[in-house]
């Protein structure tokens, strides 16, 4: 917004009536003169509990898809804690200001090793190796993964394997018996 030539305390006055007013926050912040952005920031990141750029650099790099998530939601996941590390490197008491380029390859590589479906994976790795891939395109071709996949996945569900019509399952083997032949095997001989 700054960089769109409006004033400082405009944006502060907006971030301020955009909190919900039943937060005590809200009434807190109007009570405030002269507050500056930098600091409504870090209000607002300690209200919230924020993560540090330390902290959301480390979730990043761990994240991995859950067994409840599907890929997009994962791509999304690890798209806000990304957004949260080159926000949270910019504030002025940050100890520690991460490199955009190190975040984004971060970023890259937690998301390739983070998917649970090979196949996506797969079929996304082409645009995770591409150094500047936009964030839309990722979106756009894990999208078009998914479909292509749920897809495949149906067309090969509805499909009877011929394998499996002659597969045969035992349930049991009774050794109790004394005739038992040497292999541990029942035998059934006519008396």
């Amino acid at each position: 917004m700054i960089g769109r030539g409006f004033p400082e305390s405009e944006i502060v006055d907006a971030v301020i009536n955009a909190v919900s007013p039943q937060l005590h926050l809200k009434s807190y912040l109007e009570g405030m003169k002269n507050l500056k952005l930098q600091e409504l920031r870090q209000i607002l990141r300690s209200h919230y509990c924020e993560k540090s750029a330390t902290e959301a650099y480390q979730e990043l790099s761990n994240i991995v898809q859950e067994s409840n998530e599907t890929p997009i939601n994962f791509l999304m996941r690890a798209l806000r804690i990304r957004q949260q590390i080159l926000i949270a490197s910019e504030e002025k008491q940050s100890r520690i200001r991460y490199d955009a380029n190190l975040i984004q390859s971060v970023f890259i590589n937690a998301v390739e090793t983070g998917l649970a479906d090979d196949a996506i994976r797969t079929r996304m790795r082409l645009y995770l190796e591409t150094p500047n891939v936009s964030d839309e395109v990722l979106i756009r071709e894990m999208n078009v993964a998914m479909t292509t996949e749920s897809e495949r996945s149906n067309k090969l569900g509805s499909r009877k394997c011929p394998a499996r019509q002659n597969q045969a399952t035992v349930l049991c083997i009774d050794v109790s018996d004394k005739q038992t032949n040497n292999k541990g095997y029942k035998s059934y001989e006519d008396k």
